[in-house]
């Protein structure tokens, strides 16, 4: 949820700026493997699926439990 406005922001968002594609993912990560693990596998996994396709991928991380 943004903090200025309280609006819910997507978890997965896409855009195209400048032709390109841009990715944003917003997850939560526990306390049993290390956030950068984490997002390391999210991007690879982005990028998996994206396949031969450019793009800037853009993970935020946010620790969820104790």
């Amino acid at each position: 949820m943004a903090a200025v406005t309280g609006e819910s922001l997507p978890l997965i968002s896409l855009t195209t700026p400048g032709g390109g594609l841009a990715v944003k993912a917003r997850i939560g990560v526990g306390i049993l493997r290390p956030a950068p693990e984490v997002a390391r596998e999210v991007v690879a996994a982005v990028r998996g699926h994206l396949g031969n396709a450019t793009a800037a991928v853009e993970v935020s991380v946010v620790k969820v439990g104790q």
